[in-house]
C-alpha cells in the first residue's frame, strides 16, 4: 500500500510523515521524528532541529521532508482556498568542516494570542481569519528577519537572495515595504505558479529557482515565514558549501 506521507491525508490519524518517509526510501538506521503543529513555518523550524541535532547529537546529515495536501481540508465556500496548492520538496543539512557554518541565524518565535486564526472546524474543514493574518504577519516577520540579520552580523546588501513564505502576494508586498525592498530584484517568487503550498513554500520556491540555475553554490539565502499558532521566523543560510569560511559579511559586489 502507498504509505500516507501527509498529516492532512485522509486515515493518517497518527499526524506521521517522517517514519512511512523513511521506510519508503529503506533508510531503517535514521532516527526520524515529525516537527508538526507550525505549518507554514515548518521548514523553518525543521531546519533548526536539523542544526541542533548536527551540533549536539553528533549526526552528519539531516534531511527534512516538507509536504503538503491541502485538499481534503480546504472550504471552497471560502475564497481564499483557491490560493493553496500541494507539493513536497526535500533538502538536506550537512555537518560542514571546521570553521564552516552554511546556517548563520534562524530566529524563531510563537504567540499563541490567535491560535485560532488558522484552525479546523467541526467539518474538519479549514477555518482562516485573514484579516487578522494581514495585520500582524507583515510586522512580525520584518523584525524577525531584522533579528536574524542582526544575529548574523550581516545586513541585506551581504544576501544573494530573498525567499519569502509564499502565502499571498499582498502578504509578500507588505513585507517588502516593512524591508524596504520592493522592487528588490532578488526577491524570488513562484506564488503565481503553486499557489501557497504552506511549508513547502520555501524549500519548494528555493529547489525551483537551484534547477533553473539563478541560485548557485556558495549564494547566501534570507527567508522568512509564519504559520499557524502564530508560529514564525527568520533564516540566513549558505545554499552548498559556504565560499569562505568565517562570517557572512563581506566584500560588496
Amino acid at each position: 500500500a502507498r504509505p500516507r506521507v501527509n498529516p492532512t491525508s485522509p486515515g493518517n490519524n497518527y499526524m506521521d510523515v517522517a517514519l512511512p518517509v523513511q521506510r519508503r526510501l529503506g533508510a531503517l538506521q535514521a532516527m526520524c521524528m515529525d516537527v508538526t503543529g507550525v505549518a507554514c513555518s515548518g521548514f523553518l523550524h525543521a531546519s533548526a532541529v536539523a542544526r541542533g541535532l548536527i551540533a549536539t547529537a553528533g549526526h552528519r546529515n539531516v534531511l527534512v521532508v516538507c509536504a503538503e495536501n491541502p485538499k481534503p481540508i480546504l472550504n471552497f465556500s471560502y475564497r481564499n482556498s483557491v490560493l493553496f496548492g500541494g507539493g513536497a520538496a526535500a533538502g538536506v543539512w550537512r555537518a560542514g568542516a571546521d570553521g564552516e557554518n552554511g546556517m548563520h541565524a534562524v530566529t524563531l518565535h510563537s504567540d499563541a494570542t490567535h491560535y485560532d486564526a488558522f484552525d479546523i472546524d467541526e467539518h474538519d474543514t479549514m477555518v482562516m481569519k485573514g484579516k487578522v493574518v494581514g495585520d500582524l504577519a507583515p510586522g512580525v516577520l520584518a523584525d524577525a528577519t531584522r533579528r536574524a540579520l542582526e544575529q548574523a552580523d550581516a545586513g541585506l546588501d551581504d544576501i544573494d537572495w530573498i525567499i519569502p513564505h509564499q502565502g499571498n502576494i499582498n502578504l509578500i508586498h507588505d513585507v517588502q515595504d516593512a524591508l524596504d525592498i520592493r522592487d528588490d530584484k532578488r526577491v524570488l517568487l513562484n506564488i503565481e505558479r503553486r499557489g501557497n503550498t504552506s511549508s513547502v513554500s520555501v524549500p519548494g520556491c528555493l529547489s525551483e529557482y537551484v534547477h533553473d540555475g539563478t541560485i548557485a553554490p556558495g549564494d547566501r539565502i534570507l527567508t522568512m515565514a509564519i504559520g499557524r499558532g502564530f508560529s514564525w521566523g527568520a533564516m540566513v543560510f549558505t545554499y552548498g558549501r559556504p565560499r569562505t569560511s568565517g562570517g557572512l559579511s563581506r566584500e560588496r559586489r
